[in-house]
C-alpha cells in the first residue's frame, strides 16, 4: 500500500511543476517590459494604452503592440533661395534637436497616429518641412541687416512658431541653432563697403572743413591789408601839405606796418597749412583705424558665431550620446534582470530535481526493506514458528 502513495505523490509533485512551468512561460511570452528610451502603445480590446519605463500584460491575438522612440533626433536643416523683406535672396543652414513629448500619453499617441510605421528618413523628412516652410515665414518679415545682426532673435522666432507646429504632432523641440548664412548677390561685401565708404566721406568732410577755414583765414588776411592799405593812402593824401621827412615818416610806419601784417599773415597761413595737413593725416588715420576696426570686428563677429554654432553643435551632439548611453545602459539592466530571473529559475529546477532524487532513494530504499521482510523475516518467522 505504501508504493501507491509515494508513486502519487511523485506524480503530483512532477504535473505540479510542468503546470507552474507552463504559467512562468506563458506569462514571460504576454508581459512586455519596456525600456525608457521607447514607449510601448498596446492596442485592441476598445481602448489604447500606452507604456513607458515600466511593463504591461498584452493578450496575443487580442491586442497588438508598436513600439516608438523616445531618443532625440538631430535634424540637420538647409532652406535656399529665401527671399528678405528687401528682396535679398539668401541660403540659410540650420540644426535642430527634436524628440517624442513624453510627459503625457495623449502627446505620444499624437505622435504614434503621425510617425508609426515611418522610417527615421521619413520622420526626419517630415520635421525638416515643418522647419523649412517657417523659415521662410520668419525669414520673410526681415531686412538682409537684421537677418545678419539679430540672428539670435530670428533663431527664436523660428523656434517659437516651429515648437507650436511640433507639439500638435507630439513632438518637443530641445533647440535650434542658425550654422550659417549666405548669399550670392554680394550684398554682405557691399554692406561692408558702404561701411569703409562712409568713414571716407566722413574723413573728406572734415578735410574740406579745414579747408574752408583756411580759405575764410586767407580772405581776413586779405581784407585786413587792403584796409591797412586804405588807411596809408588816407594818411598819404593828409600828409601831401607835410614836408617830406614827415612824409617818409609816415610811409616807412606804413611799410613797416604792412610788413608785419603780411608777416602776421604768412605765419597764420602757415599755421592753417601745417593744421590741414595735420587734419588730412588724421582724417586719413582715422579712416583707414576705422576701416581695419570694422574688418577687424567682421571677423571676430564671424569668428564667434561660428565658434557659437559649433559649441551648440558639439552639446546637441553630446546630449544624443548621453540619450544613446543612457538607452543602452537600460537595456543592458534589463538584460541583467532576465539573465538573473533565468538563473533564478534554473536554480529552483535544480532544487526540484535533487529532491525528486532524494525522494526516490528513499522509495528505494523502502522497497529494499519490504523485499528485505518478504524475502528473509518472513521466512524466518515461519521457519521458527514451524520448529
Amino acid at each position: 500500500m505504501g508504493i501507491p502513495g509515494a508513486a502519487g505523490i511523485l506524480a503530483f509533485v512532477i504535473i505540479t511543476f510542468f503546470i507552474l512551468l507552463i504559467l512562468v512561460i506563458a506569462i514571460g511570452r504576454i508581459f512586455r517590459k519596456v525600456p525608457p528610451n521607447v514607449a510601448m502603445i498596446v492596442s485592441g480590446m476598445g481602448r489604447r494604452n500606452v507604456i513607458v519605463g515600466g511593463g504591461a500584460i498584452v493578450i496575443p491575438g487580442f491586442q497588438r503592440v508598436d513600439y516608438l522612440s523616445l531618443d532625440t533626433r538631430t535634424v540637420d536643416i538647409r532652406t535656399t533661395d529665401i527671399l528678405t523683406n528687401d528682396n535679398v535672396k539668401v541660403e540659410i543652414d540650420a540644426i535642430a534637436l527634436v524628440k517624442v513629448d513624453s510627459s503625457s500619453k495623449e502627446a505620444i499617441l499624437a505622435a504614434a497616429e503621425r510617425f508609426l510605421g515611418k522610417t527615421e528618413d521619413e520622420f526626419i523628412a517630415m520635421i525638416r518641412e515643418v522647419f523649412e516652410g517657417r523659415t521662410r515665414e520668419v525669414v520673410a518679415e526681415v531686412s538682409m541687416d537684421e537677418l545678419l545682426h539679430q540672428r539670435d532673435k530670428i533663431a527664436q522666432n523660428i523656434k517659437e512658431v516651429t515648437g507650436e507646429d511640433l507639439s500638435k504632432m507630439g513632438l518637443v523641440l530641445d533647440s535650434y541653432t542658425i550654422k550659417e548664412i549666405r548669399e550670392d548677390q554680394g550684398y554682405i561685401d557691399a554692406l561692408n563697403q558702404a561701411v569703409i565708404a562712409k568713414a571716407k566721406a566722413d574723413s573728406k568732410k572734415e578735410v574740406a572743413a579745414r579747408e574752408a577755414e583756411m580759405e575764410q583765414a586767407e580772405a581776413e588776411k586779405r581784407k585786413q591789408i587792403a584796409q591797412y592799405r586804405k588807411e596809408a593812402e588816407v594818411i598819404e593824401a593828409k600828409n601831401k601839405a607835410e614836408t617830406e621827412q614827415q612824409k617818409a615818416q609816415y610811409e616807412a610806419e606804413v611799410q613797416i606796418k604792412q610788413a608785419e601784417y603780411q608777416a602776421q599773415a604768412r605765419m597764420k597761413q602757415a599755421e592753417y597749412e601745417a593744421q590741414t595737413r595735420i587734419a588730412q593725416a588724421q582724417a586719413q588715420a582715422e579712416a583707414e583705424a576705422k576701416e581695419a576696426e570694422f574688418l577687424k570686428n567682421a571677423r571676430i563677429a564671424r569668428a564667434q558665431a561660428e565658434a557659437e554654432a559649433k559649441e551648440r553643435e558639439a552639446e546637441a551632439e553630446k546630449r544624443a550620446q548621453i540619450a544613446k548611453l543612457e538607452a543602452e545602459m537600460a537595456v543592458a539592466e534589463e538584460r541583467k534582470a532576465v539573465e538573473m530571473k533565468k538563473a533564478e529559475a534554473d536554480m529552483a529546477y535544480a532544487i526540484t530535481e535533487k529532491q525528486k532524487m532524494i525522494e526516490l532513494q528513499q522509495l528505494e530504499i523502502e522497497r529494499k526493506e519490504r523485499e528485505l521482510e518478504a524475502n528473509v523475516k518472513k521466512p524466518a518467522e515461519a521457519e521458527k514458528y514451524k520448529i
